[in-house]
């Protein structure tokens, strides 16, 4: 890249790439597109290699090689680091332009953040899944518990579970005489006398 101070290059339409007639090398993709001449000082050429046509394509259709110049020429002296960052930025906005013509790279974003937001929700879904499958699992094991031990006290004390009396299950009633103190209660019709 020339720096004379004011512009980062002086364009001119018969030599666009350089003025090197004795390099040998590839036309960068904006030379070859363009039909100049390229050469090895081709300020082109460090961001267009010549395998990447589809890419200037993509500045050139969005804002034009010279309309790109114009607006390297714009930055300062003390700036002209930036070019290579502003460089940059151009391909990427026009590349992003192609992908969402209206919104460029803010519109991608925008669809990122949002992937990223229901890629979290989607997880936070998974995730209450998962611990209402854990619940469901200990409550699971804790009725199968409780019912064994319902099982195995009820046949060693000889009791019966709600379930077995609904049923008529094992259920043999023995005649149990009555306690001492019974016996000598007074009947209902004393009492109420």
């Amino acid at each position: 890249m020339a720096d004379d101070g004011d512009h980062v290059m002086k364009p001119k339409k018969e030599n666009m790439g350089g003025n090197d007639g004795d390099h040998k090398m590839k036309p960068c993709a904006a030379c070859k597109h363009n039909g100049w001449r390229c050469g090895a000082d081709c300020f082109f050429a460090e961001y267009f290699p010549s395998d990447c046509e589809t890419q200037y394509l993509n500045v050139d259709n969005r804002f034009g090689a010279w309309g790109m110049l114009n607006r390297l020429n714009e930055v300062t002296p003390a700036r002209r680091v930036d070019v290579g960052i502003t460089m940059h930025s151009i391909i990427f906005e026009s590349n992003c332009r192609v992908v969402s013509p209206s919104t460029g790279a803010t519109g991608l974003n925008m669809a990122a953040q949002s992937l990223v937001r229901d890629a979290k929700t989607a997880a936070e879904i998974v995730s209450a899944c998962n611990e209402i499958a854990k619940y469901s699992e200990e409550i699971a094991r804790f009725r199968q518990n409780q019912h064994k031990e319902q099982l195995n006290h009820g046949s060693q004390t000889g009791t019966v579970s709600f379930d077995d009396i609904i049923r008529g299950r094992g259920i043999h009633f023995e005649e149990d005489p009555l306690p001492s103190d019974l016996e000598d209660a007074e009947t209902d019709d004393d009492v109420l006398n």
